[in-house]
């Protein structure tokens, strides 16, 4: 099976540039699909749709109804596809905060289908750790770093290194991952302990800080941020939070400038 030439939001774009009448034809005629898939699906057959959010993103940045509600119609969609015929399995992402907000009968009947991915810290470390065996000479992550335990300056504690990781990446494991990679490129073993040490906390500093700003909050949660709609005011937020520990006060002067 040959790739597509092109991401799923040319093809979106391309259904919702062809005019609002010659779209209601195409609608209308999609109701035929369920015979059609009956008449000529006789063995098992996948679908698999992955993206749709992003393309949603792509083609209509900012606006949050459109996408939560394209994502709904997917989900009505493959599950109409997915009873209409049994040899057909549609699979589909959905982000969490479309699913939130899909109210239907069939809720309960579709979730039991549904996987919700949640990588809690154990998985992601057991991920780390897998992509240290099979991309680095390394067997563990003490081994990969030449570093046993490293001072969590806030608690003035030692702290295990994957736990400085996480509290540095966005919780996902291309975030996970993409530290690793730096670490990887960085070849910290050669260097003396000091430096070792030093230039593990700027790596880890570095390469969170840059995920947070671009992919988390410019990129994938931009959508979301209704009193953040700039890259100044993102960079004002960062700014005023020194920690991931933080006082009523000072959570109060940032609500202030921010929740209108």
């Amino acid at each position: 099976m040959s790739e597509a030439s092109n991401p799923p939001s040319y093809y979106l774009s391309m259904f919702l540039s062809i005019g609002l009448g010659f779209l209601q034809k195409f609608i209308k005629s999609a109701f035929h699909v369920d015979g059609i898939s009956r008449h000529y699906i006789h063995s098992s057959t996948c679908v698999c749709i992955d993206a749709f959010d992003q393309a949603l993103t792509e083609r209509f940045p900012d606006n949050l109804i459109v996408w939560k509600n394209a994502q709904i119609g997917l989900i009505h969609a493959a599950y109409r596809l997915k009873c209409s015929n049994h040899h057909l399995k549609v699979y589909v992402s959905i982000r969490q905060e479309a699913w939130s907000a899909f109210k239907s009968d069939d809720r309960q009947a579709i979730k039991g289908m549904s996987v919700i991915l949640i990588y809690d810290k154990r998985s992601l470390k057991q991920l780390f750790v897998h992509g240290i065996k099979k991309y680095t000479k390394y067997d563990d992550i003490e081994e990969f770093t030449g570093i046993n335990s490293i001072n969590n300056g806030w608690c003035g504690q030692q702290e295990e290194i994957f736990d400085y990781i996480h509290r540095h990446c966005v919780g996902s494991p291309r975030s996970i991952m993409s530290i690793g990679s730096d670490l990887n490129d960085a070849d910290l073993k050669e260097l003396n302990e000091g430096e070792r040490y030093k230039r593990f906390r700027e790596i880890v500093n570095d390469s969170g800080a840059d995920q947070l700003y671009k992919d988390y909050l410019i990129s994938q949660r931009r959508i979301f941020l209704d009193t953040l709609d700039s890259e100044d005011d993102i960079k004002l937020l960062l700014k005023l939070l020194p920690s991931n520990v933080l006082r009523g006060k000072t959570l109060k002067t940032i609500n202030l400038k921010f929740a209108y």
